[in-house]
């Protein structure tokens, strides 16, 4: 029988392909006409992420709106450092299959491989279910139809990593999962947005239609949009940047807003003038040592180093200034959501409501209140309100801080669930 090729662009990955139906062998206790196996990948610049859950076919479309989890049971999980696969000459798929034995030894007595449905959320543009990496080097290719044929897998999609983050985000529970960065109320059906710092710097955001609590998510590439300075010394970092990536007129924003961006905009400080002769020679070497992980080295010494105090306050600073920017495109009104690791890990620099301040208003607008009541200097705060004549909208705007680092994959088993049943 043919394959058909379904499915829309507008979920961030164009068609994936969906075989036809056909009978999934009952192995063990897994695999039958109530519940199917479904693999779920984060597949980022760094790292990449895998589960396998056992996921009902009875309700499984039941879940919708906000702050609901997808059905199923977690059999097993896994990360992998992708520079290790890289070193080895190796791919994506053999990181599937390094998994799939894992989750075999894990599970003794019972078949996993009838994978029913292969959901991947990746770093990069897709296209026709194709994603080439734009964090990895040399850059790995993935052809989710190809990928279907040569593993037998009934559904394989490829979508945005960003994409599936933006479906997490409709899992969240506010008071537990988030802290709260400037306190509103959400509005029924409103737009809502999401920016997350990572290896880059990822983007999204979500629409409902006619007001319903239904959302979808919409890619976004927002991180390579232009870095805009809004100081002396940020014009003087624009200019290190574009000298350093050979770009005559600008450089992507997350050459600054992601963790290479704050090894950047230590290395910047590193040469400056008023800077090099405050540079730690033992922090210099451990950066210079780190590889892939200087912007690592420079947040963990933010507390006892002032070159890496103040690479992070310009990284805080710009971070503000974009999320701020995202508010003035998309308006959400239904909520902006920073996201990516390095929010959670650098959350104290970030900013939040403390819980006393929460516990006496609800809800509050007022921006003196908020910065009154920041756990930091509000570096990250003033930025973002700093928008001139369009400054009231913003400070409307709910914003959280996620915690969830595992919000791509929650989102991705979210969509992918509802591929699968």
């Amino acid at each position: 029988m043919a394959e058909k090729a379904t499915g829309m662009g507008q979920l961030g990955g164009g068609p994936c392909l969906t075989r036809p139906n056909r009978a999934l062998t009952k192995r063990g206790s897994f695999v039958g006409e109530d519940a199917s196996l479904v693999l779920v990948a984060d597949c980022g610049g760094t790292n990449s992420r895998m589960q396998i859950y056992l996921v009902p076919h009875v309700g499984i479309l039941a879940f919708t709106g906000r702050g609901k989890k997808a059905p199923g049971e977690l059999l097993y999980e896994q990360e992998f450092a992708n520079s290790e696969y890289i070193k080895q000459g190796k791919g994506w798929k053999d990181i599937y299959f390094d998994f799939l034995k894992n989750a075999q030894d894990a599970n003794p007595g019972r078949s996993i491989d009838n994978i029913r449905t292969l959901s991947l959320a990746v770093a990069g543009p897709v296209e026709n279910n194709t994603v080439t990496f734009t964090s990895i080097k040399p850059a790995w290719t993935i052809d989710g139809n190809a990928l279907a044929d040569e593993l037998n897998i009934e559904n394989v999609k490829l979508m945005n990593d960003f994409v599936a983050n933006g479906y997490g985000l409709l899992t969240l529970d506010e008071s537990v999962d988030c802290k709260t960065v400037q306190a509103n109320p959400k509005r029924k059906g409103g737009p809502i947005a999401c920016v997350g710092p990572g290896t880059g710097l990822g983007e999204c955001y979500l629409t409902t239609h006619k007001g319903d609590d239904e959302y979808v998510a919409y890619p976004s590439e927002g991180g390579h949009t232009e870095f805009a300075p809004r100081n002396e010394l940020e014009f003087e970092l624009l200019q290190y940047l574009m000298k350093k990536f050979e770009q005559r007129h600008r450089v992507s924003v997350e050459r600054v807003i992601s963790g290479r961006g704050l090894a950047n905009v230590f290395e910047f400080l590193c040469q400056h003038k008023d800077f090099k002769k405050k540079v730690s020679p033992a922090i210099q070497a451990e950066f210079e040592a780190a590889g892939d992980l200087q912007g690592k080295v420079v947040g963990e010494n933010v507390d006892n180093d002032p070159v890496c105090k103040k690479a992070m306050d310009i990284f805080v600073s710009a971070y503000g200034s974009e999320a701020g920017s995202v508010c003035l495109k998309f308006l959400p009104f239904g909520g902006l959501y920073l996201a990516g690791g390095l929010t959670p890990k650098n959350l104290k620099h970030i900013g939040h409501l403390d819980e006393a301040a929460l516990a006496k208003q609800s809800i509050r607008n007022a921006v003196s209140e908020a910065l009154m009541h920041q756990t930091t200097d509000g570096n990250f705060i003033h930025s973002f309100l700093d928008k001139g004549r369009l400054s009231f909208l913003l400070e409307q705007i709910p914003v959280y801080a996620v915690m969830d680092q595992s919000l791509g994959q929650v989102g991705n088993r979210r969509d992918s669930s509802k591929l699968g049943s």
